[in-house]
């Protein structure tokens, strides 16, 4: 028995890493948001007071629950209290349609939703249609219009206080079993058959990449961390996590902020951030409309960005207007979460491609070909993962997940290594550099999208008797997404009703930013459409 106690003290899960925190200062500041701010101590209460009400209703250990929550520390309670439980986190987008909702609730079998007040009305209409979820935690208490609303529907709310912290936190009833290898989080990503696809990542998985990224950066409880990316991003794994493994001030970007390039730039400034972590996107909207050269930039010391290429234009901007941060590339599909990182040096040589250097977190990657052979030097190969930081697979779906692994790569053939799809290629100093996709995929803001799943859907439409998508140059270092159409016999549409259409049936970061109308799409010889003749022809 002894042994055995010993044995599960050395477990380590990801909600552990809130823990230290705690113990060591649970005054200070671990979340702060809109001008308010909870402390490690509150979180940690009102994340213990989430996972009682779970395991009250019999929900932890293999159960799923998503959450539904806009930006805000409400939702970082939700992950820490679902994880306590013994549970496993769904982030669902806030903007998703609720088509799409219902389609991952349906997909995952979500035994349960954790929402906010504001946001419950949004999650019915999307459960409505689904046996599944069993129940809705609100935190905080809904109208009772609400809850009458919701009778006869088969789904019982439940209500969590968010209020009254004071004293110790609470401790679940029954505690969880503890295994390194529980899934952590599911993050749906865009799927080429016209459906998001559940990425498993384990607990293990998850702190690979928080122990490296802890280290590595040095971040400390003196940090003051930006969290830009939202939950169902594989960036948020960095905000939430490493932030509380450090002790520092986990400072929330509202919702909506980046549209405003002038504003978010001003956050910055304002809330004296450290350490920040997004796409590029972000990034390149401020050095074009965020005056940055008035702005104080000297408390930004580490500026890590990842998910599409930043333009060399606006990263010399930054690096030139932030002379003491420190800049980073990091490179990983959400199946890998990161697994390579590159420092960029100063001065940047002119006309040098932005490598996405090397492994890290203890993965190891290969180029290989299409033979799955080793390439010479110099040759572009698709990259290959293996490691610690690796998916488990795609939620019930053993064939998808089968055919994105393969074993026998020399010389790790026990391994098994996950292919990526990016091609790349290993420059004189042994680091690799992008060098495209390999099928159909695209990034769009950091975003993975398959543009079968916009096709997909385009072809629903009534109207629509072809479809084609294409991905061109934005000319602010970004791309657009341009959908060519083709009408149905006798049928007619025009651009604002389609934007409205794919609005109703897709997250916003998919939806084209254009649309082309032809009389019809160019072919090759097999009959498939032509996209790089289309391109061509079309000047796309």
């Amino acid at each position: 028995m002894v042994k055995q106690l010993r044995k599960d003290k050395e477990v380590r899960r990801l909600e552990d890493v809130l823990k230290g925190s705690v113990q060591a200062r649970p005054e200070a500041a671990a979340l702060r948001f809109r001008g308010q701010e909870m402390s490690y101590g509150e979180l940690d209460l009102l994340s213990g007071r989430l996972a009682c009400a779970l395991r009250g209703r019999g929900l932890g250990e293999n159960s799923r629950i998503g959450i539904f929550v806009e930006k805000s520390p409400p939702a970082v309670v939700a992950v820490f209290g679902i994880l306590k439980a013994g549970a496993c986190y769904v982030p669902l987008d806030p903007m998703d349609p609720a088509i799409r909702l219902s389609c991952i609730i349906e997909d995952c079998r979500l035994d349960a939703v954790v929402t906010s007040c504001q946001k419950l009305e949004g999650l019915m209409e999307a459960a409505r249609r689904q046996k599944n979820p069993r129940f809705i935690f609100t935190l905080g208490t809904p109208a009772p219009d609400m809850l009458r609303r919701s009778e006869g529907c088969g789904i019982q709310i439940l209500a969590v206080p968010d209020n009254g912290v004071s004293g110790a936190a609470e401790t679940p009833a029954g505690a969880p079993r503890r295994s390194e290898n529980d899934t952590a989080y599911i993050l749906y990503t865009s799927g080429s058959t016209g459906r998001p696809k559940g990425v498993v990542i384990s607990h293990r998985a998850a702190l690979a990449f928080v122990d490296w990224a802890h280290s590595c950066f040095g971040v400390s409880e003196a940090d003051r961390v930006a969290s830009h990316a939202p939950l169902h991003f594989d960036i948020s794994i960095f905000d939430v996590f490493v932030t509380a493994k450090a002790g520092a001030c986990l400072c929330l970007v509202p919702a909506g902020l980046s549209a405003f390039p002038s504003s978010l730039a001003e956050f910055l400034e304002q809330e004296r951030i450290s350490v920040w972590y997004s796409v590029p996107h972000p990034l390149v909207q401020m050095a074009l409309h965020g005056r940055l050269e008035t702005r104080d930039l000297s408390a930004l010391n580490r500026i890590l960005f990842a998910g599409e290429v930043f333009a060399d234009k606006y990263l010399d901007q930054w690096m030139r207007l932030a002379p003491h941060a420190v800049f980073y590339n990091l490179y990983g599909p959400t199946e890998t979460n990161v697994c390579m990182y590159h420092r960029v040096e100063r001065p940047r040589p002119p006309g040098a491609a932005l490598a996405i250097g090397r492994p890290c977190c203890g993965d190891k990657v290969f180029l290989l070909d299409e033979k799955r052979g080793s390439v010479r030097a110099g040759e572009t190969g698709e990259l290959y993962v293996a490691g610690p930081t690796l998916m488990e697979g795609y939620w019930d779906d053993p064939q998808k997940t089968e055919r994105a692994f393969v074993r026998g790569i020399t010389p790790a053939p026990q391994e098994r290594f996950f292919k990526t799809g990016d091609m790349a290629v290993e420059d004189e100093d042994g680091n690799f550099v992008l060098r495209g996709r390999r099928d159909g995929m695209i990034k769009q803001r950091g975003y993975r999208i398959e543009l079968g799943e916009i096709e997909s859907v385009l072809y629903r439409h009534p109207a629509i008797g072809q479809a084609c998508l294409c991905f061109v140059d934005g000319g602010d270092g970004g791309k657009r997404i341009r959908a060519v159409l083709v009408a149905a016999k006798n049928a007619a549409f025009g651009e604002e009703e389609m934007r409205n259409y794919c609005l109703r049936h897709l997250p916003s970061y998919m939806v084209p930013d254009d649309f082309e109308f032809r009389d019809s799409l160019p072919r090759t010889s097999t009959g498939k459409v032509d996209r790089q003749a289309l391109m061509e022809k079309e000047g796309l």
